[in-house]
């Protein structure tokens, strides 16, 4: 019970007990109570985990284009739930625009009471008096503190990491485009550690359902690592591969005896050769190439392992 309420002395425990029928002393709840070294106040979580629900977070970002021109995207996020309210994209943010994008992101009675933002010179005298008029109570972060501001500088860190970085932004309706599209993806989809794995429209969660599938060679993953054979050449060896390990586990009794072994050994080395075969030569000279796997290096893959130690000339196709 201490534990559990940290408000809580030794007189309202005692109390308590009372009327749960425990007859004891105050003195020995005073004695068992958890000791603390300094008193029980709220913490800066549990003040931002109540007062969630009420507060709001805005920020501008940059993004360039192919033509080196600069796009600026504002977004609002809530902090309760994360959910991505409004994100648009201008190239030449002004009071007034972001003024506008503030009434266009709560509209009706769905304000919130707090909004943090930092101390761009952006949000003049026309932001401050629209988030008055909203009733909107305005709260700017510290100079050079953007720690302060942490949600909405960590919603555009998602957003170069999984978006902006991976595409080239030809201008300001290809961006919105695809700022619009990933908003939706954020929102709907996209799950949270903050939200116990959740999406912020929380999404329905199927129960008893087994999900399997098939053994396709032809599902083949994309392209990672550039010793990892691709695209049609890979299918057809994988279809040839698994044709014949078919055949030859049909063929071979499972026994624990040495010929056995060797015998499959031995096949299985024939259908590497042929496997490699039916490669074009140009395949066949990257997968030889000398390269490290993946970002930390590592054992090549058998394939390569294979084509180094046995140079021979291979027919193209």
């Amino acid at each position: 019970m201490s534990i559990e309420n940290p408000l809580w002395g030794a007189p309202r425990i005692h109390g308590e007990l009372l009327k749960l029928g425990f007859e004891v002393a105050q003195s020995s709840v005073a004695k068992y109570i958890v000791k603390r070294r300094v008193p029980p106040s709220q913490g800066w979580r549990t003040f931002l985990r109540n007062h969630a629900p009420d507060i709001a977070a805005m920020d501008l970002f940059v993004v360039p284009t192919i033509g080196f021109d600069l796009l600026y995207a504002l977004v609002i996020v809530r902090l309760d739930r994360r959910d991505l309210v409004w994100i648009n994209v201008t190239t030449n943010p002004t009071a007034e625009w972001v003024a506008r994008q503030i009434t266009e992101a709560f509209p009706w009675d769905m304000a919130p009471g707090y909004m943090i933002r930092d101390r761009d010179r952006v949000y003049g005298t026309v932001v401050t008096r629209r988030l008055r008029a909203m009733g909107i109570r305005d709260k700017p972060i510290a100079p050079a503190s953007p720690w302060q501001n942490g949600f909405a500088e960590r919603l555009i860190g998602s957003i170069r990491r999984e978006c902006l970085d991976h595409i080239i932004v030809l201008g300001e309706v290809h961006l919105r485009r695809i700022l619009k599209s990933y908003a939706r993806y954020y929102n709907e989809t996209r799950t949270h550690l903050a939200l116990d794995k959740d999406a912020p429209l929380s999404r329905h969660r199927e129960e008893g359902r087994a999900h399997s599938l098939p053994p396709d060679p032809r599902r083949i993953a994309p392209r990672i690592c550039s010793d990892l054979i691709f695209d049609r050449h890979r299918s057809a060896v994988v279809e040839l591969f698994l044709g014949d390990m078919g055949s030859m586990q049909r063929e071979l009794r499972p026994s624990t005896q040495r010929e056995d072994q060797l015998t499959m050994e031995t096949k299985l080395e024939q259908i590497a050769v042929k496997a490699v075969n039916q490669l074009p030569k140009s395949v066949v000279r990257e997968i030889r190439t000398p390269r490290s796997v993946g970002a930390g290096g590592g054992r090549p893959p058998p394939a390569t392992r294979w084509a180094r130690r046995n140079p021979r000339p291979y027919r193209d196709h």
